[in-house]
């Protein structure tokens, strides 16, 4: 082994362990080290505390990112083809239309139907900042499947913590894992189909949405209880097969073809 060789094999391996520190690091941060943001000292409702709270861990993952994986700033444009972009509509209204169908809308004020969206759009632009734009981002180098399932996949057991830390049921937490790591996966195409991270973004916001009209006694009996097996494995596998599709088809294709057939019926112009 020449000079060079070893060289070009330290350079490697310090690039590496880099990385591994990084995603370890900003994971343990994202779970316990945010903690120093003191937002419950705040004389201000939870609501608020929240939306600051989410605002701020926007905020730094942003600056993270732009400090390690600087190329991942160019997915926060929101211009987006707009093939590519009713591509990307129409599999968002799909997985979102169940859930809004079967929210409790009734005995909801218009208002705070609207500071649910904004809340949950918040929990989007926080999430997705961190696994779509700053970990797939560290990981990117390695291609485009790597951090796409390696992202995904930490996505899924970050929701762990509802299990120590949020009252819920294992068995309905280990159930929402699975349903958090393939929608992680969808997300990572919607970016990678689109170029945009504000579509993810805003796909996470209307999945939670109707979430957040829930009562607390409802929501409690359900996170307490046990994981619908059958449909969370039938979900997670419809979302993974999207996914892949959107990925294996990025190159001008669903995206294009989605808009000849509007354009067809004169629903574009």
């Amino acid at each position: 082994m020449t000079i060079e060789e070893g060289l070009k094999i330290q350079k490697k391996a310090y690039k590496q362990g880099k990385t591994i520190v990084l995603f370890f690091g900003v994971t343990w941060l994202s779970v316990w080290g945010v903690d120093f943001i003191r937002i419950d000292s705040l004389h201000i409702p939870a609501y608020w505390k929240g939306i600051i709270y989410h605002a701020i861990c926007a905020v730094l993952w942003i600056a993270l990112i732009r400090f390690f994986a600087p190329h991942a700033l160019l997915r926060l444009k929101a211009r987006v083809p707009l093939p590519r972009l009713v591509g990307a509509l129409c599999v968002i209204g799909f997985f979102v239309s169940p859930n809004f169908r079967n929210a409790t809308w009734s005995g909801n004020s218009m208002l705070f139907i609207l500071s649910a969206l904004v809340f949950s759009l918040f929990i989007g632009l926080n999430e997705d900042l961190l696994s779509r734009g700053f970990f797939y981002g560290i990981l990117e180098k390695y291609g485009m499947w790597t951090p796409a399932i390696i992202s995904s996949v930490q996505f899924g057991l970050l929701h762990l913590t509802n299990f120590y830390f949020g009252g819920q049921s294992f068995d309905y937490t280990a159930g929402q894992m699975v349903n958090a790591a393939a929608f992680g996966f969808l997300c990572c195409a919607l970016m990678i189909f689109t170029g945009s991270i504000w579509v993810p973004i805003v796909f996470h916001g209307l999945s939670d949405f109707p979430l957040m009209m829930q009562s607390e006694v409802a929501f409690k009996a359900q996170v307490t209880g046990g994981a619908d097996w059958t449909g969370t494995l039938v979900g997670a596998g419809l979302m993974i097969v999207v996914a892949l599709v959107l990925i294996t088809w990025r190159r001008n294709v669903l995206g294009d073809r989605a808009f000849i057939v509007l354009r067809k019926f004169d629903l574009v112009d």
